[in-house]
Parts: structure tokens; C-alpha cells; sequence
């Protein structure tokens, strides 16, 4: 009875870490399109689900400079870009209270041209949150004397919230009571024995 109950409440605690981390890492593709034109390419691998976002680059002697360059045509899916700090949140609430997006599709097409431009210093590295048709995750770029490349990058394919530049997930409620079940019954298992 002993070993059977510490069994299932391990097999608990394990299925509650191993599901409340599920990350897709390098979802997202940089490629250049010519000239200074930029396409960030970002892709949901289990239903193929992607969305480009068409950026200008300026590159200066200190910094790059990203511009919106999307014109008024149609996507497929849509897509929201913010500039965040390294671990900030990325969920749902971050864009609902954003007034100041980098790029955003879901934006009437008059309104695509004056979102916000993204600097990045010499050396120095931003992260962007994107939301894709709710799939939410993080890009990272980087600019250096050979221009800009894109870093790690990751999405969260719980949708529960992922912070940006880690693989840190927000767990679900669900994962949530599978490991404090666990848990209560160790200490049950503890309580038992004594």
C-alpha cells in the first residue's frame, strides 16, 4: 500500500512538470528579402500555422533601427510585435494593454505604418513578444558589425505565458493540481508513517 501510493503520487508530480513546459524553441526564421528588407517568419509546428512580418532595417554606426514596412495587403494570420525587457511576462494581458505596438496586422491598414520603431544598440540584444492567431512566445535580435541576426527565440505551446529570452513557461491550472495532488499525497504517505 506504501510503495503504491508514493508511485502515484511521483507519477503525479512528474506528469505535472513534464506538461507544464511545453516550449517550442527556434520557431521563428530571419530572412533577408533584399535591399534592407527584413521577413520575420514565425511558425506554430503542429498545425502549421506561420505569419510573416515584413521589417525595415537602418543600420547606423551605433544602432539598427526596425521599421514597420508592412503595406496593405492581406495575411493569412495575423500577428503583434512588442519590444519588451529580457523576463518580462509575455501573455495575454501584455497586448491587450499595449497602445504602442511594434507590428500589428490586426490594426485597419491606416494605422499599420505608425506603430513604433524597435533600436537596437551596437552589441546589444531586444526581445520581441509576439502574439500569432494566440500562439505567444519571444524572438531575440542582436545587431554587431556584420548587421543583425536573429537569437534564440521560443513559443509557448500551452498558452498559458512564457517569459521573454528564457524557457520558462506559466503552468496551467491543470499542471498545477496534478503536482499539489502529488505532493499531498507524500505528505499524507509522511503523516501515515508516523
Amino acid at each position: 500500500m506504501k510503495k503504491t501510493l508514493v508511485f502515484i503520487a511521483m507519477s503525479f508530480v512528474t506528469i505535472a512538470v513534464c506538461y507544464g513546459g511545453a516550449i517550442y524553441w527556434d520557431s521563428a526564421t530571419f530572412v533577408h528579402g533584399g535591399g534592407n528588407i527584413f521577413f520575420l517568419e514565425i511558425q506554430e509546428p503542429t498545425h502549421g500555422i506561420s505569419a510573416n512580418a515584413d521589417i525595415e532595417v537602418t543600420t547606423l554606426p551605433n544602432q539598427a533601427i526596425l521599421k514597420n514596412n508592412l503595406k496593405d495587403y492581406q495575411l493569412s494570420y495575423g500577428i503583434l510585435l512588442l519590444q519588451v525587457e529580457y523576463n518580462t511576462l509575455i501573455d495575454y494581458d501584455l497586448f491587450v494593454n499595449s497602445s504602442d505596438p511594434f507590428f500589428n496586422t490586426y490594426a485597419p491598414s491606416g494605422e499599420r505604418i505608425s506603430q513604433t520603431d524597435v533600436q537596437i544598440p551596437l552589441y546589444e540584444t531586444v526581445y520581441l513578444a509576439f502574439s500569432m492567431s494566440g500562439w505567444l512566445g519571444w524572438v531575440e535580435i542582436t545587431y554587431d558589425d556584420t548587421g543583425i541576426h536573429l537569437g534564440r527565440n521560443a513559443m509557448d505551446m500551452t498558452w498559458s505565458g512564457i517569459y521573454a529570452g528564457t524557457g520558462i513557461v506559466v503552468p496551467e491550472p491543470s499542471a498545477a493540481l496534478l503536482a499539489l495532488s502529488g505532493f499531498s499525497l507524500l505528505l499524507l504517505r509522511r503523516r501515515c508513517r508516523k
